[in-house]
Parts: structure tokens; sequence; C-alpha cells
């Protein structure tokens, strides 16, 4: 108990001389002390008394709360979960308690709960990743907005962009065993062998059927390439836009509507890749600092 909550040197001194006042009066007398002297005694401690007990109250009061607090604090600070956000024109490597590796693509952010792998081994993703899942006997679990996918340990890669229009989840398998559901209809399970794709589009219930994929293109971006099978030019050059931390704009939106099949295996920055494509598709650039406006 602190300093606030013991009776003073005064207080003591003054329940003290009671005391002996009343001891000293029954051995002078020999009698014990009248009921008279002693109510009148009980008295003048009875506000010290009442004070002492006030005091040990409040201090068990404001133990109690203060203890309570730091549970709320703690509780709060349990369920809040771990978050990596990596900014555009970077990646990021991050190693889970379980001895899981995941990398991040640009823009990409992860999430987990404060007690991963004690309970369970579940993340949630928003852009694009490559996991290298540690084999243990709790399964691991990705899910993004519209997708579930479950493993035991495996390597696979996973790109889930909810600003794309057409917002899909992709899953390649690299090597081992991974389960593709969708979250509108968990009982429609797609299972993926090494090599092969499958995607959730939107809110369907059904992944796709899996079909085989090239593993340099499917992870292209973990070797700084590009690779795009006849996809719109508005994910393109999102995609550029992340990877290096530019902007792309464009007079013409009609223009980010039309198709691109690309692959390059080693990019060589934003400006040669973005001269390349407007090479192939007959467009034209202009830069100012870090924006790049397309035109056609």
């Amino acid at each position: 108990m602190n300093e606030k909550n013991k009776l003073t040197t005064q207080e003591k001194e003054e329940l003290d001389t009671l005391f002996e006042k009343a001891k000293k009066a029954g051995r002078k007398q020999s009698v014990h002390v009248s009921d008279g002297e002693a109510e009148n005694d009980y008295q003048k401690i009875k506000p010290r008394l009442k004070q002492a007990k006030d005091t040990s109250f409040s201090y068990r009061k404001y133990a109690a709360a203060a203890i309570l607090l730091l549970g709320l604090i703690a509780l709060a600070f349990a369920l809040t979960p771990n978050r990596v956000n990596v900014p555009n024109g970077t990646t990021q490597a991050v190693h889970l308690a379980d001895g899981t590796t995941v990398t991040l693509n640009s823009g990409s952010s992860l999430s987990y709960p404060r007690w991963f792998n004690i309970w369970e081994r579940t993340v949630s993703l928003e852009g694009e990743a490559f996991f290298e899942v540690t084999k243990s006997g709790q399964p691991f679990t990705v899910e993004t907005e519209n997708a579930r996918i479950t493993v035991m340990g495996t390597a696979f890669n996973v790109r889930t962009w909810s600003a794309e229009a057409n917002h899909k989840t992709s899953v390649f398998l690299k090597e081992g065993k991974v389960s593709l559901t969708s979250k509108a209809k968990q009982r429609k399970t797609t299972i993926l062998k090494p090599g092969e794709m499958s995607s959730v589009y939107g809110n369907k219930a059904v992944p796709t059927q899996p079909k085989q994929v090239d593993s340099s293109k499917a992870t292209a971006w973990m070797q700084n390439g590009l690779a795009f099978d006849n996809q719109p030019l508005s994910e393109i050059f999102a995609e550029i836009s992340r990877r290096y931390d530019v902007e792309i704009r464009t007079d013409n939106q009609r223009l980010l509507d039309e198709t691109l099949t690309i692959y390059i295996s080693g990019m060589k920055g934003a400006e040669q890749t973005l001269a390349d494509i407007c090479k192939v598709k007959n467009l034209e650039y202009a830069k100012n600092d870090d924006i790049f406006t397309i035109s056609r």
C-alpha cells in the first residue's frame, strides 16, 4: 500500500495517547474504563478509523479499476492484428512465427492476428504475395476479400487487387497442394496441382477450372519481370505504377480497356517498359517528373 494509505505520524501519536490513557486509568483505579470513557475515546478516534477505512476502500477501488483498464488495453492489443504495408516501389519479405516466409509485391498489405501460430495460422492479403509455408500440424489459410486458400506446407503465389474492375483472386501453385474456395459458396472447392492456376472472380461461387501456367510468368514479379496474358492496359499500367511508384495518366479512358499480352523477363524501369508498350500498341507517352501521360 502506498504512503497515501498510511496513517500520518500525528494520527498515530494521537491514537497511541488515547490507548495509553485508557491503560493508565485502568491500572490506577483497578477498574475497567467506564463505558462512558470508552465511548468518549471511541468518538475521538472514529473519524480516523473511518478515514483509514475509506482510504483503504478507495485504494482497492482504484486498484481494481487500474487492473480492469490494463486488462482492456491488453485485450485491445491482442485483438489488433499485425499489419505490414509495403510502399509502392519496393518489395518486402515477412517472416512469420511458424517459419513461413511471405514476399509481398509493391503496394501490398498483409495482416495476421497476434496469436498467429498459437491457435491458428490465418493471414489476410490485399495485393500480391508469394508464400513459402512451413509444414506443421495446423493448416495455413490465406484470406482475401472473396476467396480462401488453405494449405499445409507448400509454395504458391496469390494475386488479389480490390481496385481492379473484375476483382479476382488468382492462385498459382509452384509446389505442394492447395485448395481454393470462394467465400460466396465455401462448399465449392478447387484443388490445385503444381504448375496450375485458378481464379475466383468477384462473388462467383465456383473457382475457374485449373490450367497449366508457366511458372516464370506466374511469378515474374519476383524476378522484376512483367507478365500479362490478354489483360486490359488499366491493370498493366497499375502494376507498373505500383512497381516503380509513378503515376500513369491518359486522356482517353477507352484506351485503358484495350488488352495486351506481354512478357518481360527483366524490366529496365518504368519509362523503358512504357516505351515498349506504346510501341506495340501504337501509342505515345509524355513524361513530367514521375508522371507519365499516355495518348494515341
